[in-house]
């Protein structure tokens, strides 16, 4: 009974999966949001925005190949492979979201240049660990051939069958609860800078970052807190293990889906913005780039990128 249970939870919760990932696809490749960013030349937005979209994709592609019931073989290498892969472009699409609330705080700090590579140093230190700690997991992990599986798991339809390290739910944990810290740190900055800089202001730029930020950060705080308390080994809070899986399965789906959503509206809403005054550093680092006209220097840039009325105020032209 206990069998059929857990199987019917895992059921419900790969539909979920099923769900929310073709929805990520769909989005991905929408083309009046992504013809926005095509057109424009290499700059840190684009490439930002490009990553927050689309690592997540070879990501979900990876993951339907191995752990979704296809009914057909994978060879053990290539698991491995995509296993790998899904692994690193998960952690690239999470570190390049973070990444544009950064540069969005460091150019809102207003402060020396040596901070700009303390935040990313700082971003990197914890993408680095995580990203040692998942290849732990993956060296001691191994991929179990079709042929020396019982009959009733061959019949389940799997590509490939991992056989995970009893460390597994221990570096997944700490995974989890590092994740949550580095959002958790970067979000308490957020809060500091606003409340000591930028309280008062009524700059458009301004009520993007915080209403845009605003939202990444506390959706992202809640599901990687979840999916921490869920991945933490003796938890006391008494969860049954068929629900712990659905729950699970379920966090990351939503995450997959919401967390590069909401740091591409960030990035689109920023380039709409109407205003642009104390905040231009903001839209130069991630947007300055050399249209298709052919403007070389930096002023012409500018001058294509922006107006400016008899009072010498800017305003940014609208790409809508």
């Amino acid at each position: 009974m206990e069998i059929i249970f857990l199987v019917d939870s895992i059921t419900i919760a790969r539909y979920l999966e099923w769900a929310t990932k073709t929805e990520a696809i769909v989005l991905a490749f929408n083309v009046a949001y992504v013809n926005r960013i095509w057109s424009h030349k290499p700059n840190v937005g684009k490439f930002l925005f490009l990553t927050t979209r689309y690592a997540p994709i070879v990501a979900i592609i990876c993951n339907l190949l191995t752990n979704f019931r296809l009914y057909w073989r994978i060879g053990n290498k290539g698991c491995m492979a995509l296993d790998v892969i899904h692994s690193v472009m998960d952690l690239i699409a999470a570190s390049a979201a973070e990444a544009t609330l950064l540069l969005c705080l460091y150019a809102l700090l207003d402060v020396k240049r040596v901070w700009f590579y303390v935040l990313m140093i700082g971003s990197f230190a914890f993408t680095v660990t995580i990203l040692i700690l998942e290849a732990t997991d993956i060296s001691h992990q191994r991929v179990l051939p079709h042929q020396l599986l019982p009959k009733h798991w061959q019949g389940l339809g799997y590509p490939c069958y991992f056989d995970s390290s009893r460390q597994s739910p221990i570096i997944y944990g700490l995974v989890a609860y590092i994740s949550f810290t580095r959002t958790a740190l970067a979000a308490l900055l957020g809060i500091a800078t606003f409340l000591h800089r930028y309280r008062r202001s009524r700059s458009s730029m301004l009520k993007v970052i915080k209403r845009e930020g605003g939202i990444y950060y506390l959706s992202t705080i809640l599901l990687r807190l979840i999916d921490a308390i869920i991945r933490t080994p003796n938890m006391p809070i008494v969860i049954d293990p068929a629900d712990a899986v659905t729950l699970a399965i379920a966090i990351y789906s939503l995450r997959v889906l919401a967390i590069p959503i909401l740091a591409n509206r960030l990035l689109l809403n920023m380039r709409k913005v109407n205003e642009i005054n104390a905040n231009t550093l903001i839209s130069t680092m991630l947007f300055t780039m050399t249209p298709h006209t052919g403007f070389g220097s930096t002023t012409d840039r500018m001058a294509y990128e922006f107006g400016a009325d008899a009072s010498g105020h800017m305003w940014a032209r609208s790409l809508s």
